[in-house]
């Protein structure tokens, strides 16, 4: 409930529109692996069961990903080319006692036209959330993190904002 659920909506929203965005429809699977730990960091591989989570949030996000299908299509356009998704990036700052490490993972990356975007997923409950899309250091800092890597700066972030009003 509250918050939690919040959560696990997106949680569900990300898994299956990440399954959307490499081509593999968004039905969300009876289970799955995942890496992700508390704080949004790398962690152990757990395994996830759909019917962990509650059934009207499972309810919830079946009907959103059904829509976002009417509205996008059953796959990404034909013009992106996908070069990753869900993604793990690191870059190291500092050196010895000072050294720290920024992390991040992306919800993937596309080539349109020869530009190279990200893709970044939120879901929201409230519209407000779009008022600082703009200036969203969280945004800036996988455009660091992924030229960090790959030795390339992102031409630009295509913002996939799912609100999660059912109308």
């Amino acid at each position: 409930d509250g918050a939690k659920a919040a959560m696990h909506l997106g949680t569900l929203l990300h898994l299956g529109a990440g399954q959307w965005q490499r081509g593999e429809g968004v039905a969300l699977p009876t289970s799955w692996t995942d890496d992700i730990n508390t704080g949004g960091k790398p962690g152990e591989v757990l395994t996830v069961r759909l019917d962990d989570f509650d059934p009207e949030v499972v309810r919830r996000a079946e009907w959103l990903l059904d829509r976002y299908v009417k509205h996008y299509g059953p796959q990404p356009p034909s013009s992106w080319n996908v070069v990753s998704s869900e993604e793990w990036l690191y870059r190291d700052f500092g050196s010895g006692v000072g050294k720290w490490t920024l992390v991040g993972r992306t919800d993937g990356a596309v080539r349109i036209d020869g530009q190279l975007w990200l893709l970044e997923r939120k879901s929201y409950g409230s519209k407000g959330r779009l008022d600082y899309v703009g200036v969203d250091p969280q945004l800036a800092c996988y455009c660091l993190l992924y030229e960090a890597k790959y030795g390339e700066r992102p031409f630009g972030v295509i913002y996939d904002g799912i609100y999660t009003y059912q109308w």
